[in-house]
């Protein structure tokens, strides 16, 4: 299963969600002080080989190409972000295998109405 580190404005019941599914999940909460600027987090996800979650998309983007760690983002409400975890979750972890498998990042937005990952060379521009 996957290792995330889990940002500070991701809603505890994602949390216990990705738990349930066995994932290993360490909160930035628990692992740095409160309000630790982003590229700190994000070297300790790399360090941690994890996989950031956040809705903070815009100010992580930029940190997930400079480092090598890979990013679960949030394009919803906070307050749908369980449903759609939980509606999305098998594509995420397929799509979490076969990263694994072809030694990539993973890098994937849970949306308002869907998933999307990806790949080398696709990734988003800074447009929000």
């Amino acid at each position: 299963m996957a290792r995330f580190l889990v940002d500070e404005n991701v809603p505890e019941s994602v949390v216990e969600f990705l738990r349930s599914r066995q994932h290993e999940v360490a909160l930035v909460r628990d692992e740095l002080t409160a309000g630790a600027p982003d590229p700190v987090v994000a070297k300790v996800a790399e360090e941690m080989q994890s996989i950031i979650v956040t809705w903070n998309v815009k100010d992580f983007r930029k940190e997930v190409r400079r480092f090598g760690f890979g990013m679960l983002a949030f394009r919803c409400s906070e307050v749908d972000g369980r449903r759609r975890i939980a509606e999305e979750i098998e594509i995420i972890e397929f799509e979490l295998m076969r990263c694994e498998r072809d030694d990539r990042r993973f890098w994937g937005e849970v949306q308002h109405s869907g998933f999307k990952v990806y790949r080398t060379g696709d990734a988003p521009e800074d447009d929000d």
